[in-house]
């Protein structure tokens, strides 16, 4: 077994992408900083900077031109081991979009093998007070629209319950698609093969730039919808492995209506 990769903090590296040498800073993983990114076929963990984490906490979109590093604290199916850095985007409220493909061919893998530090009390706290505030300020977004309601209709979603306007769901081939608009996001969910019970696989945020009257254009919406389901489909089939196995239609719709 080889040694950790150990990079003294704050030293430079760059990496190639899309043809520019970049420049950026080894930081110190910490378990605070610790987020979903996506990469080709997955959803994997990485850790942040301090300085992108608040960009993150504040749903900044970046534009193409921007380049950003986190490390990985998973070994990736694409190949980037544990602790490498892999260049990313945000986007918005959305899960962060790994860039690995814009890699220039003949770039070294660059790694942080620290152990991600956990928080101090202080930091903990600290931690919690902006989640709140998080959860706070996406609160006060707009209401949903009638037009979203449509959109949502239009892709086949339906209500799960009447005492439950704000759940939408949806089978779709083995799996079970589900909408929360009160909290606007979109569930993957499928069967566990242990226990029996439905599992959560990812949650893609959606409706992040949604209006608050009845104007919304349909067709966006609904692209909207479709774009969320295929990521999340994409990644849930990146990672199959034998511990799951997926939900019939009629297990499915049986989750969808609530009954036994």
């Amino acid at each position: 077994m080889t040694d950790p990769v150990l990079p003294e903090i704050g030293s430079e590296f760059s990496l190639k992408v899309n043809g520019v040498k970049r420049t950026f800073k080894h930081f110190m993983p910490k378990q605070i900083n610790i987020v979903k990114i996506h990469l080709p076929g997955e959803g994997i963990w990485a850790c942040l900077s301090d300085e992108d984490m608040e960009d993150y906490r504040k749903d900044v979109k970046d534009p193409p031109e921007v380049v950003r590093v986190a490390t990985l604290r998973n070994s990736s199916i694409n190949g980037p081991p544990w602790g490498c850095y892999v260049p990313y985007r945000m986007d918005g409220m959305r899960t962060p979009e790994g860039c690995i493909e814009e890699i220039d061919d003949g770039q070294e893998m660059v790694l942080n093998q620290y152990d991600a530090v956990e928080p101090t009390e202080e930091e903990r706290a600290e931690h919690r007070r902006k989640q709140t505030e998080d959860l706070e300020r996406r609160q006060r977004r707009p209401e949903i629209s009638q037009r979203h309601l449509e959109a949502m209709k239009s892709m086949g979603y339906r209500k799960m319950a009447k005492d439950a306007p704000l759940k939408w769901a949806k089978p779709i081939g083995g799996q079970l698609l589900t909408i929360e608009l009160d909290r606007r996001e979109m569930t993957l969910w499928f069967e566990g093969a242990e226990d029996a019970s439905p599992q959560r696989w990812n949650t893609q945020n959606i409706f992040a730039h949604q209006g608050d009257n009845d104007q919304d254009d349909l067709n966006a919406l609904a692209c909207e919808i479709k774009h969320a389901e295929a990521d999340l489909i994409q990644c849930w089939r990146g990672r199959i492995n034998s511990q799951f196995h997926f939900l019939t239609s009629l297990e499915a719709v049986r989750i969808a209506v609530d009954v036994d």
